[in-house]
């Protein structure tokens, strides 16, 4: 299980910076494709590959949601913008998919742990853009703590919805772990 959590986490970051490296490097359709096949791979391990894809999609929607909110309100602008105006750029809805993964593995220990999920996403979320930011990958424009309090104020509510979906599919998806080393005959 500790083998999983950490392949888990290792599979998440690269695919984090690949994301937002493409993204400031003009180039986001790549880092977008690696972190989507980090995606397939963490799908086509995980022991409730069904459960991990339907919450995939769930995270993917919660994103391009919160995400389009913050554009909408003039709290984000990506550098490698989307296709479509006012929603987030491929990139970064593939991130957010990336982001589903960990929810049953290295962020197993917010399950059933509604208030530190929405903690986590009040200050996780600003955290992260924050880096992206820095590396140039988004834009924080306007005063940067009210966009940054509206964007953690919107992603502690969405935390605890995720975390609730990740745990709500059935208790082998909850109790997740790849198969790793494992012969099949």
């Amino acid at each position: 299980m500790k083998a999983a959590k950490l392949l888990n986490f290792v599979m998440y970051e690269a695919g984090w910076l690949a994301c937002v490296v493409g993204a400031a490097w003009g180039a986001g359709c790549y880092g977008a494709a690696l972190a989507g096949v980090l995606v397939v791979v963490h799908i086509s391990l995980a022991t409730a590959w069904f459960q991990e894809l339907r919450l995939v999609l769930a995270a993917m929607l919660t994103g391009c949601l919160v995400d389009g909110l913050c554009i909408w309100f003039g709290v984000l602008r990506f550098a490698d913008a989307g296709a479509i105006p006012g929603l987030p750029p491929f990139w970064m809805t593939v991130l957010w998919m990336q982001f589903a993964t960990t929810l049953r593995y290295s962020l197993s220990w917010l399950r059933g742990r509604f208030l530190l999920a929405a903690l986590f996403g009040l200050l996780g979320a600003p955290a992260a853009f924050c880096g992206g930011a820095r590396l140039g990958a988004v834009e924080l424009p306007g005063p940067a703590v009210p966009g940054l309090l509206l964007l953690g104020i919107l992603w502690s509510a969405a935390m605890p919805l995720l975390v609730w979906l990740s745990g709500r599919s059935g208790a082998d998806a909850v109790v997740a772990g790849y198969r790793l080393g494992r012969c099949r005959s």
